[in-house]
């Protein structure tokens, strides 16, 4: 029989489709029809294989395909999956066919959209980069920026050859120190032959170069300017001395501190820096020169320990020896100030080493030496102690759960008493061995303890939770109805299914106590579940615990809202799926037919309010007769389909949106606004001119820009372009207010390299009449990031006094404005 044949059976296409609901319970996954898919970016982040190529598998229906997903138009976020091909679900590969289709149908979204080219070069992607450059759409300076990170030599020449429309300058000096940091000689020379004269950089080229080990571009770059008499600024700063004498690479490092024009030699910062990393890497030369060159008197601790930590004895031989060298001036019988020193000493077993530093024990070491299961260690501290140092006894047996032999020593030899914290230690912790240990030692007449069995449940245990009620139920003390509770909440935060029926199988055989739960103490349970978000356990108590709760008390109790409302904001969907089942079938729902004052109390509004849209048909389905005052927030994210499907319900049941003026917390001309205000925030303007292109809703006619809006949050470029463009601006807008908006807009565009806006503003400025803005904290913004070429850019706006940079601590820019002035 053909496959397709099978399609056509309804009877066995509708199994099908009951199967694969029911799996997707199972692994608590939401579905979705075909002809009803959320977006494309869910297509490309969830695991749904070549779904997004068969939408696309007959040309004359990219429309219907496009036009069934819920987004009708794409937004800022959907652009970005879509040309972030790198982020794609792993069963999802792309194809430039499938993208051209998507290409065309939302060209206008695309092609003013910067994101769209970033995306696609930090995929490393050269058919996609392509594709785009050929339909001219746009890219900042952070496509070059990130490609040189790459040292994709191909997509950097594609780039660099294009004309690009968006921006003055096509790179910043963070290529050059990003070249520099991952090693691309090669394009590193290429740079410097192509832009010698205009090309940009900072501390960070050498600085990063040293971390990362590309020391043939530390040379090239000293090389290069080793008889610029010009220079007029360092090269690099401690961070490079630190990492190439942690190395090992002697001859540089004798060529870096012979360097004119950096920092102090004497900072003993960078010394001890120095010292742990070439401790850490075993350079026993380079770290006696650095004792001889800098004469360091003092071993930090980490410095040692770092020793330590990589098994490098010569070296921790050294550094006792001028530790405990007379001239020390330390405490002759315990070293002090070693703590991390000890630490690994014990962690590791290095007794030997500890018999040279310690003459006493402390407590908190023979502790640890337990902890981790030194046993010869705690025997030496034992030895030595000669009843000079109090030690805590009933202390470890605490921190030996798990090492036996600790155990034994101590209990059988050092005759330790087993305590019933020692239990309660060894329930939480979960090691049954240890816990049948202890038991043999435990005083006969002393009962178990609750804290005991409810540390077991908080962590899952029911391996110990089986052995206490199989063989020491006889020692279990009396448990109360409060504390019976108590542990049935502990399963439950612990997702334990298996010690939550052992915890109802032990007191059904024991007593038929369990009863004495009332209505409230069972409603809190399925309430915690809810919380947790525990499905199977949320039917085990409804359908074979208690069949008769009254449903009702699970959201008359304070706390029943609350997380049905935690549900929704958790995108819950199978537990409010089957909790709001429940509640429908007990007449439930009807609390929930009356719209509340505040919508945020209203399941439907929170699930908008919270992007949680693949929960709102089906909370509609339980609940028919709620309303939703605020829907315009599905217009933000462009779920255009379901803001049609919630104004219909909403006049099902009578409710009128032009009505709704009547809510104090939702006007319609305010949440026009509003909606309209967020949109482009988000930048989603494509969105917004779909909108006003096909008529769907009314687009407000002006809005006043205020000093404070919420749009100075964002620097997103169509949205700060967006922001000035007459369209957005009062038609009057006042001179001082309007400067500073655009001063706000300019520090956010400098701290994220967005040349264009701040183009775009100079000529708004001009065609305004207006001289200029004040932007010194768009310089701040650019030096903070080193950002040499922004600065270039911004000075275009004014000119600044160096004193207004003097508290700069980033000395590229500090010289940089020391030579302009």
């Amino acid at each position: 029989m053909s496959i397709y044949k099978v399609f056509r059976n309804k009877v066995i296409l509708k199994q099908i489709g009951y199967e694969i609901e029911k799996i997707h319970k199972l692994k608590r996954l939401k579905s979705f029809k075909f002809n009803d898919l959320p977006s494309l970016e869910w297509i490309v982040n969830n695991d749904t294989g070549d779904l997004i190529h068969d939408l696309f598998k007959n040309k004359d229906n990219n429309n219907r395909a496009l036009k069934s997903l819920q987004k009708e138009w794409p937004t800022l976020d959907t652009i970005i999956a879509i040309c972030s091909p790198h982020r794609y679900h792993r069963s999802v590969t792309f194809k430039l066919d499938t993208f051209d289709a998507i290409y065309c149908y939302y060209e206008s979204a695309f092609k003013n959209e910067h994101m769209a080219l970033d995306c696609a070069v930090d995929s490393q992607n050269i058919s996609l980069v392509q594709y785009l450059l050929v339909k001219g759409v746009p890219f900042t300076t952070r496509s070059i920026d990130n490609a040189s990170q790459f040292g994709n030599f191909n997509l950097i020449k594609l780039l660099l050859k294009s004309n690009n429309s968006n921006t003055l300058s096509k790179f910043t000096n963070k290529t050059y120190d990003n070249l520099s940091s991952c090693g691309h000689l090669e394009i590193l020379m290429y740079f410097d032959e192509q832009f010698n004269n205009t090309l940009d950089f900072t501390t960070n080229s050498i600085d990063n170069a040293t971390i990362n080990g590309h020391w043939n571009i530390v040379y090239y770059i000293l090389n290069r300017f080793k008889n610029d008499n010009k220079r007029s600024r360092c090269l690099f700063t401690e961070i490079a001395l630190t990492h190439t004498a942690g190395n090992n690479q002697m001859e540089l490092f004798k060529i870096l501190l012979d360097w004119p024009d950096r920092m102090a030699k004497t900072s003993g910062k960078w010394v001890n820096e120095a010292l742990i990393l070439a401790s850490r890497n075993g350079h026993f030369e380079m770290i006696q020169y650095l004792f001889n060159e800098f004469h360091i008197e003092t071993i930090q601790d980490n410095v040692l320990s770092a020793a330590i930590e990589s098994n490098h004895n010569d070296m921790i031989q050294f550094y006792l020896n001028r530790i405990l060298s007379p001239s020390s001036h330390l405490p002759p019988f315990k070293i002090m100030g070693y703590d991390i020193s000890s630490h690994i000493l014990i962690v590791n077993g290095h007794l030997e080493i500890l018999k040279q530093m310690y003459k006493y024990p402390i407590q908190s070491y023979v502790e640890l030496a337990c902890t981790y299961n030194q046993l010869e260690i705690l025997k030496w501290m034992l030895s030595i102690n000669d009843s000079k140092v109090y030690i805590e006894m009933e202390h470890l047996l605490k921190q030996s759960i798990g090492h036996l032999d600790i155990l034994k020593y101590l209990i059988e030899d050092i005759k330790v008493v087993v305590t019933i914290d020692d239990l309660e230690r060894c329930c939480e912790i979960g090691h049954l061995e240890s816990l049948q240990y202890l038991l043999r030692f435990y005083p006969k007449d002393q009962l178990i303890s609750i804290r005991s069995i409810k540390n077991a449940c908080f962590e899952s245990h029911n391996h110990i939770l089986s052995f206490l009620f199989i063989h020491h139920h006889h020692k279990l003390c009396n448990i109360s109805i409060n504390e019976k509770f108590q542990l049935l909440q502990a399963c439950i935060i612990s997702g334990s299914f298996k010690c939550l029926e052992l915890i109802f199988g032990y007191f059904d055989d024991e007593s038929s106590n369990f009863t004495e739960l009332n209505q409230e103490m069972i409603a809190n349970l399925v309430l915690k579940a809810i919380q947790y978000n525990q499905l199977d356990m949320i039917k085990y108590l409804i359908e074979d615990r208690y069949p008769l709760i009254l449903k009702r008390e699970l959201i008359q109790l304070s706390n029943g809202r609350k997380y049905l409302e935690d549900a929704v904001h958790a995108g819950h969907y199978h537990t409010l799926d089957y909790i709001l089942g429940v509640l429908d079938q007990s007449n439930g729902q009807q609390i929930f037919y009356t719209p509340n004052p505040i919508p945020s109390l209203d399941l439907i509004q929170l699930a908008i309010r919270y992007d949680q849209v693949g929960l709102i048909e089906m909370i509609h389905n339980h609940c028919p007769k709620m309303v939703v005052p605020d829907p315009y927030k599905l217009l933000t994210r462009g779920y255009t389909k379901l803001f049609k499907l919630v104004i219909k319900w909403n006049l099902d049941n009578g409710y009128d949106q032009d009505d709704s003026i009547q809510n104090p917390y939702i006007k319609t001309e305010q949440s026009n606004k509003i909606w309209f205000l967020e949109t482009i925030s988000q930048g989603n303007i494509s969105l917004l001119e779909f909108y006003k292109e096909s008529g769907f809703i009314k687009i407000p006619d002006e809005l006043v820009i205020r000093p404070y809006t919420e749009l100075q949050k964002y620097y997103h470029v169509q949205t700060a372009l967006y922001l000035v463009s007459p369209y957005i601006v009062d038609k009057k807008p006042n001179p001082h207010q309007y400067k500073q908006i655009l001063s706000s807009i300019v520090s956010k565009c400098a701290d994220k390299n967005i040349y264009s806006v701040i183009d775009a503003i100079q000529k708004k400025l001009k065609s305004l009449g207006q001289d200029n803005i004040l932007v010194v904290s768009a310089v701040l913004m650019a030096a903070t990031h080193s950002n040499i070429s922004m600065i270039r850019l911004l000075l275009k706006f004014g000119k600044f006094k160096y004193q207004d940079f003097s508290n700069l601590l980033n000395y590229d820019c500090l010289n940089f404005f020391k030579k302009l002035n």
